[in-house]
């Protein structure tokens, strides 16, 4: 029956609360309805639908897991008439493992079939009993030709060959029968063995779960459906991303499509079977508000203090001994006084009400459909959603170290949902050209995404001249001079905008004089705040190319040596 969602379920009155104590117990079922995955822990939710009637009961659930945290647990719910909710008590108990109760009818099986293994068991014991007083019989039998003639002097007429016969057929057949018994027998008892130990295997085993008992009271008779929230640890998601960019042509412009993918794991003693699912952002283990600085002062130094044992000479040992238990027992009477064994009256646990951390990368991502993660740690992957952007296509090109030009594609992340950090797979027109990694994002924050070599922008890098020498009319000064040239050619179709990065000596020392020289001046020195890069930024037109050259001259004292550290 479907319930009003305006029929909210009201907390109990002190007077309900004293009436629970004599409440009969319902025992009730739940069944994981939804689950809320943060980066660290979850919050599952399970729906427990009873029929309640009138009156005063205590419903109990036993079906969490061990690994729900008692003091996350909450429950709420609505009903199709007058219910009130009053205490909610949890504790661990040990139960009857489910795979233990699934079993129960295979266990059944077994031992009734293990009865009438030893029923049949039974019977051939009796069947070799029988057989040995029909020997016993039998070899009474053969005795007979060697009792004395009867009284009065007559002789006994017995036709002593078919006797003889007849008893060498019967102790045959006994024989037989009884070694037949002995061989059905050892077949039985192997068989007795072995639903033996398949019953052992089957033995009822135990668990640790946590029981709910939630006290309530009914004005009548009504449909309830109870949502019982805990927290659990041992879960977590990551994110993860495809980035797809199709770098256009001449007359199509750059188009990237970013997919926001999630990895689910979890390992909470429960098996989360057709649940809604959704992905928080949030931490809510995490710390809530700012740390706080203590005041900082200064002062002159103060003297040392005169070490203990020094100042405990004047005291003998028999005063140390007599202050000593008198010091302790002043220190744990402050103790108890002020913490847990305080004779103060005791006061009612108030539970305190959660709290999320607020943070500038916080969404909640509601995964489609529903969905299945089983309790064993293996990751389970979702798709969140799809975003397309409209990139800026670069190369950035460093030939000092590697004359390759590579694809950036620099996008401004959507408004939709913040980005956390994640590996990206990356696809250019198709084909997969590398891993990435996505750091914390905001929305619309810049970002930029590297997509492999781009051969169709050569770059070549000569060393036009390295020299030492010295300057000055008396040689007062030592250099180093080093001049290069970069070419730099688009063979595409269309312009495509560079990015060239190079560098120059940072001196450390003011004796030390570091001067760019070259017709070509960068765009930018000390580029991304990174000292002595240099950086030329130009757009390129199709089949155009560019040359750039500099060089650096660097000076220092006759005297002393000098030494290039990459470093630093």
């Amino acid at each position: 029956m479907r319930l009003p969602a305006s029929a909210a379920i009201p907390v109990f009155s002190l007077s309900l609360l004293c009436q629970a104590a004599a409440a009969a117990e319902i025992p009730a079922t739940s069944k994981i309805d939804a689950v809320t995955v943060y980066r660290s822990g979850a919050q599952v939710s399970r729906l427990v639908r009873q029929e309640i009637d009138a009156g005063s009961h205590t419903l109990v659930i036993k079906d969490l897991p061990a690994q729900a945290i008692l003091g996350s647990i909450r429950v709420e719910g609505k009903a199709d008439g007058d219910l009130r909710i009053g205490a909610v008590d949890t504790k661990r108990v040990s139960v009857l493992s489910e795979e233990a109760q699934a079993r129960d009818d295979e266990r059944k099986e077994l031992e009734e079939e293990l009865e009438r293994l030893s029923d049949a068991m039974d019977q051939l014991r009796a069947e070799i009993e029988t057989r040995e007083a029909q020997k016993s019989l039998i070899t009474n039998l053969t005795s007979l030709p060697q009792q004395p003639a009867p009284a009065g002097g007559g002789t006994a007429n017995h036709d002593w060959a078919r006797i003889l016969d007849l008893i060498g057929r019967s102790m045959a057949d006994i024989h037989g029968g009884i070694m037949q018994s002995r061989i059905a027998m050892r077949e039985l008892g192997e068989k007795i063995e072995d639903v033996k130990k398949r019953l052992s295997a089957l033995a009822p085993k135990q668990e640790q779960r946590t029981e709910v008992r939630v006290s309530v009271e009914a004005g009548g008779d009504v449909n309830a459906d109870l949502i019982i929230k805990y927290q659990v640890g041992n879960a977590s998601w990551r994110a993860q991303y495809d980035a797809r960019l199709d770098t256009g042509s001449a007359e199509k412009p750059a188009a990237l499509l970013l997919t926001r993918r999630a990895t689910i794991q979890q390992v909470t003693g429960e098996a989360w079977h057709d649940v809604a699912l959704s992905l928080s952002t949030s931490q809510p283990s995490g710390q809530s508000s700012a740390p706080e600085l203590m005041p900082l002062t200064v002062d002159f130094k103060r003297p040392a203090p005169v070490p203990y044992a020094s100042a405990a000479r004047s005291r003998s040992s028999q005063e140390l001994r007599q202050a000593a238990p008198e010091a302790l027992r002043d220190e744990a009477t402050q103790k108890i006084g002020g913490g847990l064994m305080s004779s103060a009256p005791a006061q009612a646990v108030v539970e305190t009400s959660g709290h999320l951390e607020r943070m500038a990368f916080q969404a909640s991502f509601g995964v489609p459909g529903r969905v299945t993660v089983e309790n064993t740690g293996e990751a389970k992957r979702v798709k969140l959603d799809d975003q397309k952007v409209s990139p800026k296509l670069n190369v950035r090109t460093v030939p000092r170290r590697d004359t390759n030009a590579y694809l950036y594609a620099n996008i401004e992340m959507p408004n939709s949902a913040p980005y956390l950090a994640g590996p990206v797979s990356l696809f250019r027109d198709g084909s997969f050209v590398g891993m990435g990694q996505l750091p914390d994002l905001a929305p619309g924050a810049d970002h930029e995404l590297g997509f492999g070599s781009d051969p169709s922008v050569v770059v070549k890098y000569h060393i036009l001249a390295e020299k030492r020498g010295e300057t000055g009319i008396i040689s007062s000064s030592s250099t180093d001079q080093r001049n290069f040239r970069i070419e730099i050619a688009n063979q595409h179709g269309r312009p495509i905008d560079v990015v060239l990065i190079d560098q120059m000596p940072v001196s450390l020392n003011e004796k030390i004089t570091v001067d760019l020289l070259g017709p070509t001046s960068p765009t930018e020195r000390n580029y991304k705040e990174k000292r002595g890069l240099l950086a030329w930024e130009f757009p390129l037109k199709a089949a155009e190319k560019r040359t750039v050259t500099f060089g650096y001259t660097v000076a220092w004292p006759v005297d002393q040596d000098i030494d290039f550290d990459y470093r630093r």
